[in-house]
């Protein structure tokens, strides 16, 4: 953790000097491809601008606000990184000689420092707008079956409680326990024991990380006690098997693998559509089976309409306009939760923005759903499935 002044000066130094370095290499690997640095008469065609002087020309240029009304660069969209490439093309030894001589002028006549900068050429601003509005940004979708197959806690076989839920148990330390995990208590002597002993101990649950304060389980004849370091705690969660007869243990699942859509008529004869999350564990088993991984049918009755994972693409329709969303995560209840195909920012932060959509497979198919690729380049094709 930085603490000193010095240190933070020193951070600062070292990021400098680390984008210096990079910015050396890719020169040199530019070179690599592209027949040298410099070509055959000698004159240079590989450049690598500084950042300080992409930011003087991305403001003098309003340039910032063409994806932010504010006159600072913004990063909650992914097009920031198209705004720079743009000003670097433009970044020529003559623009940096402007830039230089309109430096000069300025502490020479006392004028603001970009009075004299003028546009590449007339219009250039709003050329920049329609190019920036015209990009489809391309998404990776993560379909690597990788990563936590379940998680890590052991629960018990499914039970029934009191109200008729299903629900499991799960063994935890006293002292992880919180405030609102006591009324989960399966057994109804220790949640009383437990509850008594935090009353006695102020209330306050982080006492319990200390052994000698943990409660005790004392005999009818008072002669025997039995302190209490582990409770059983009531869950309403999914769990799946794994392990066979006494090796059989219950895991939640871990990550969403992908979600199959399929498209069905109800009893009335109206078309519906239909999703099956299909989980991490549940992908690998079925490579692990020799079976396909995604699904292109679920029984009689069904048609395939596609698979979707987290970093698909999609044209959806809204307000008689077609818009490009990216597939942001899978709920395990069929839900699809996805963003503009602009949004970079995160997902606490679009939830505030109110710009983090949820829709049912139903909900979907109400606005035209179509799942799309969109290439590096920017192009859009439907997808094959």
């Amino acid at each position: 953790m930085i603490k000193e002044v010095g240190e933070i000066e020193d951070w600062a130094s070292r990021q400098l000097n680390d984008t210096r370095y990079a910015s050396k290499l890719a020169v040199e690997y530019l070179g690599y491809l592209y027949g040298g640095r410099e070509d055959d008469t000698g004159k240079q065609r590989i450049f690598a601008t500084r950042g300080g002087v992409t930011s003087f020309l991305r403001s003098v240029w309003h340039l910032n606000s063409l994806l932010d009304d504010g006159p600072t660069k913004t990063r909650d969209d992914h097009r920031h990184h198209a705004v720079d490439a743009i000003v670097v093309a433009l970044t020529t030894p003559t623009a940096i000689k402007m830039l230089s001589d309109a430096a000069r002028n300025a502490r020479v006549q006392r004028r603001h420092l970009f009075a004299d900068v003028p546009e590449p050429w007339s219009g250039f601003r709003q050329d920049a707008e329609d190019a920036i509005e015209n990009i489809k940004v391309s998404h990776r979708p993560k379909r690597k079956l990788s990563g936590a197959l379940h998680k890590d806690t052991f629960y018990s076989p499914t039970h029934t409680d009191e109200n008729g839920r299903e629900c499991v148990h799960q063994r935890v330390p006293l002292a992880k326990l919180s405030s609102k995990d006591i009324d989960d208590i399966v057994d109804p002597v220790v949640r009383h024991t437990v509850r008594r002993k935090l009353g006695e101990l102020g209330g306050d649950i982080t006492n319990f990380k200390d052994p000698k304060n943990h409660p005790a389980l004392v005999s009818k004849d008072g002669l025997r006690s039995r302190p209490i370091h582990k409770v059983r705690l009531r869950r309403v969660i999914s769990t799946i098997p794994i392990g066979r007869e006494r090796r059989r243990r219950y895991v939640a699942p871990g990550a969403n693998h992908h979600m199959e859509i399929f498209e069905y008529k109800d009893a009335k004869g109206n078309v519906k559509w239909d999703a099956y999350v299909v989980t991490m564990l549940q992908a690998a088993q079925r490579l692990k089976a020799g079976e396909p991984i995604v699904r292109k049918h679920d029984g009689p009755g069904k048609r395939s309409i596609c698979s979707i994972t987290s970093g698909d693409m999609a044209t959806i329709e809204e307000d008689g306009k077609q818009k490009l969303i990216v597939v942001r995560g899978l709920c395990r209840d069929g839900r699809v939760e996805f963003v503009r195909h602009t949004e970079a920012r995160l997902k606490k932060d679009i939830k505030t923005a109110k710009e983090w959509f949820i829709k049912t497979p139903n909900g979907l198919q109400s606005m035209k759903f179509q799942k799309v690729t969109v290439t590096p380049l920017g192009e859009v094709r439907q997808a094959n499935d």
